[in-house]
């Protein structure tokens, strides 16, 4: 009984040093609301920080843009090849709409999900990245994020501050096509007056 308790707490603490800690998070390095920058002056640029031994296979936000606006570089600025975004409408992350939290704040519950901006490729090592939406005409949510790879499975923790590691990130919400006829008109009218 003694040999087989000693056996059992040994493999226990075999699997647990042999399963690499998840320590991969985000941080939004995106603009403030009014603002651009990032790495690559992106309105929405988030910052994936993987620890050697780590690895990743693919990246999402909650969000909707053209996906003509999205990219994915390495710390040096290049292209991430083989990177490449989807829009998609079945894969959904938790999100706060219509509002955003000031960067560093707790944001409240999510109070529903969204559809997400899916990056997927090769295996990324260990190492920092960059993702980034350059489309500055959307409004901005609190979007949870998750990250996948073999040995990672991180998801956007609502209890940690916005935009710093671990918390929700800031994500573009497409406007609803009633809200996008509204803005239409308005345009229309204002060009009226001036005229």
């Amino acid at each position: 009984m003694k040999t087989k308790l000693v056996l059992s707490a040994a493999c226990i603490v075999m699997l647990i040093a042999s399963t690499p800690a998840q320590s991969a998070y985000v941080n939004y390095v995106g603009t403030n609301a009014d603002e651009w920058g990032g790495p690559m002056h992106w309105r929405y640029c988030y910052e994936v920080v993987l620890d050697p031994g780590e690895s990743i296979t693919a990246f999402q936000v909650a969000g909707a843009v053209a996906l003509d606006y999205c990219h994915a570089i390495d710390s040096g600025g290049n292209s991430l090849q083989g990177w490449d975004a989807t829009f998609d409408f079945e894969i959904r992350e938790p999100v706060n709409l219509p509002h955003h939290t000031p960067l560093g704040n707790i944001a409240p519950p999510p109070e529903g999900d969204y559809e997400t901006i899916y990056w997927s490729g090769p295996a990324l090592q260990g190492g920092t990245y960059y993702f980034g939406i350059n489309s500055g005409w959307q409004p901005i949510m609190d979007a949870g994020f998750s990250l996948y790879g073999p040995y990672v499975e991180q998801h956007a923790d609502w209890s940690e501050p916005v935009g710093m590691g671990l918390g929700p990130v800031w994500g573009p919400v497409m406007p609803e096509p009633a809200t996008l006829l509204l803005l239409g008109f308005g345009a229309v009218m204002l060009r009226r007056k001036r005229s």
